[in-house]
């Protein structure tokens, strides 16, 4: 089944890549290996589920956020490789969860986005490592950054 087939049943639209909020390039590849800049979770340009996650922001919402953060790194990836198609294995997922103190669901806020890349991808191509971090604060004062490392073929 091709990618795009999966983003139809999941109804996910890969949006236009967002502009970098700083002076970095959102992705780039080196031989087979795509690394994407950080992303947060911006639809149109407009920041969703912004604070701490335990505090503010819901888990749930994180969760939502963790999704859109993923998309926008697919985003990333489909700008420098031209289809999603090209995609051999997602590799690697590094989540940042904005957290308020006392708060450790870090690694079910991210669990989102991993789910969907597996969604997307399939169970083999999209199982991948996973570092998730609390952290006290995020640009622009999101709930979620994400990045990914993914293999093209």
């Amino acid at each position: 089944m091709k990618i795009e087939d999966n983003l139809k049943l999941l109804k996910i639209t890969i949006p236009q890549l967002a502009k970098p909020v700083g002076t970095y390039v959102p992705a780039i590849r080196t031989g087979h290996l795509v690394f994407t800049s950080g992303q947060l979770p911006l639809t149109d340009g407009r920041l969703n589920f912004k604070g701490r996650v335990g505090k503010d922001v819901t888990v749930e919402n994180g969760q939502r956020a963790a999704k859109i953060a993923v998309i926008n790194a697919l985003s990333a990836v489909q700008w420098v490789v031209g289809d999603l198609n090209k995609v051999k294995k997602v590799v690697k997922l590094t989540g940042y969860v904005c957290s308020a103190i006392g708060f450790n669901d870090q690694a079910k806020v991210m669990n989102a986005g991993s789910e969907l890349l597996t969604q997307i991808f399939g169970e083999e191509e999209g199982a991948h490592a996973r570092t998730t971090i609390g952290c006290i604060e995020l640009p622009l004062g999101s709930c979620v950054e994400v990045d990914l490392i993914v293999e093209v073929k």
